[in-house]
């Protein structure tokens, strides 16, 4: 049996988790397109990634506290869930947009492409009822609105008061669309911090996987209320099922498969957060986040890259801990993580022989 790979944490362009990896390009060599839960009616060309992507979107949704009849797909992040729920608001005659300052750009690109020009509100953030309250003062009743909260800022750490924004739209007499840009919050609130949106009345949600989950760039997905289906499905001759809900259609299995992977990571609890200390933003975050959060979950160490390439046996040792010295060649800092199961003893006998070619390192003991 090999050794359980070591957890790495870094930023969201770093190598994602082995587990994750071998799952998507197991898939990836299929090729296939999900064929997923999102197309009406069912039709004859089953395979074993539509029935991947249904377990995913009921999985997720109970993780992250939605309804159990929540529809979805793997789409590609919360940009691209943006965009549906901008898309959705047009088709429910909405113009007006609320979002706070913070919010990300694509949600902002989002509501420009739809056509939302009726007017954009951008709250203090994060956003606040207080905030909220005052902005829809200037709008009248009757105007309806697209309304854009963030579940933890990338940059900011900072969450918009998801309950009481949400209590507050659901009093306006007007349809008002709910998005929620989960992108780091949808792996980080339930797994970390304890969070959901299990009591509030969400519209859409939109989920990464590459930032918390350790997944390939552009793994996401999008959770939407079955009341919008019939707004946003859309009929294609073309289509073996007649018709599609999805903005971009064709879309590769594989990043079902390494979205399933990594929602079982963040369920089991062995999720960690991906960021380290190397830029001012980060150590905020790191810092609002808890600096004991990593040490919370598993042991970790600071690794600095030596001036030396690895010798053949140090490569071996450390490939044993599902380490690839290419990720120890430079004078880069990478956190390492030991995997539950691993010996914490034996890693650090490694490391104080590897002293010459890794000259710094610390460890932060486990709970």
């Amino acid at each position: 049996m090999s050794a359980p790979p070591s957890r790495r944490f870094g930023f969201p362009d770093s190598p994602p988790d082995p587990r994750v990896m071998a799952r998507f390009t197991e898939a990836l060599e299929d090729n296939v397109n999900s064929y997923g839960m999102h197309c009406r009616p069912p039709g004859p060309l089953e395979n074993p990634y539509r029935d991947l992507e249904r377990r995913l979107v009921a999985d997720a949704a109970r993780f992250v506290g939605l309804p159990e009849d929540t529809l979805g797909y793997v789409c590609g992040g919360a940009s691209e869930a943006a965009l549906f729920a901008a898309w959705t608001a047009r088709k429910m005659g909405i113009r007006h947009v609320l979002v706070s300052r913070n919010a990300h750009a694509s949600t902002l690109k989002a509501a420009e492409v739809a056509g939302l020009d009726g007017g954009m509100m951008r709250a203090q953030a994060p956003l606040t009822a207080a905030g909220v309250a005052e902005a829809l003062a200037r709008l009248p009743d009757d105007a309806p609105l697209w309304a854009a909260l963030t579940w933890v800022n990338p940059i900011h750490a900072e969450t918009d008061d998801l309950e009481g924004v949400v209590r507050l739209l659901r009093e306006r007499p007007a349809p008002t669309l709910v998005f929620v840009d989960g992108a780091v919050g949808g792996l980080l609130g339930p797994a970390v911090r304890g969070e959901t949106l299990a009591g509030l009345d969400v519209d859409v949600l939109g989920m990464d996987f590459h930032k918390l989950g350790q997944a390939p760039v552009g793994t996401g997905l999008l959770l939407y209320r079955p009341g919008l289906h019939e707004l946003v499905r859309t009929p294609g001759a073309y289509l073996p099922y007649g018709e599609d809900t999805t903005l971009v259609g064709s879309r590769n299995a594989a990043f079902a498969a390494a979205a399933t992977a990594s929602l079982e990571l963040a369920a089991d609890g062995t999720l960690g957060a991906r960021f380290e200390a190397l830029r001012p933003w980060d150590a905020a975050l790191r810092d609002r986040l808890g600096e004991h959060l990593a040490a919370r979950l598993f042991p970790y160490y600071l690794l600095d890259g030596g001036p030396a390439p690895l010798g053949e046996e140090d490569a071996r040792a450390l490939a044993a801990f599902g380490i690839h010295p290419m990720e120890v060649a430079g004078r880069v800092r990478i956190r390492i993580c030991l995997a539950p199961g691993q010996d914490p003893e034996a890693f650090e006998a490694l490391l104080a022989r590897l002293e010459r070619t890794l000259p710094r390192h610390s460890g932060v003991a486990a709970p």
